[in-house]
């Protein structure tokens, strides 16, 4: 019975951290900040539009269904006022395995794909945006 206990309680530590949901909202901060560096035809690193500790980031682009996004992720989410029918984009930051942050657009403001912490953000004359790295 003791090791039955110790079992638990050593499955319950190690699972513990990844079954906490991920909040996730939008950042109209972030969407102005690209906004201006495509409006103006600027170079910028990701890190500059986003701070924060984080390594990678996944693009996806909407509508998805959160179960989808929990799929692709691994973990839970905590929605908050995201809304998946939405025609926009769902920013997923890693640092390491852990997921650091989520964020939501109104639009589709970047292509989907992962990008490491060294991305470049970059305002085309025509438009849109690309990121490299």
């Amino acid at each position: 019975m003791r090791t039955l206990g110790v079992v638990l309680a050593l499955v319950l530590t190690l699972t513990g951290c990844s079954s906490d949901p991920v909040p996730m909202h939008y950042d109209k901060q972030f969407a102005d900040r690209l906004d201006e560096v495509r409006d103006n035809a600027r170079t910028v690193r990701f890190k500059d539009l986003v701070p924060g500790e984080w390594d990678r980031v996944q693009i996806f682009l909407g509508p998805h269904t959160q179960q989808w996004v929990e799929d692709k992720i691994g973990q839970p989410l905590d929605t908050g006022e995201y809304v998946f029918d939405t025609e926009g984009n769902i920013l997923v930051f890693w640092n390491g395995d852990e997921v650091e942050r989520l964020l939501g657009t109104v639009g589709r403001l970047l292509a989907e794909g992962e990008f490491t912490g060294n991305a470049t953000v970059t305002g085309e004359k025509d438009g849109t945006v690309r990121i490299s790295g």
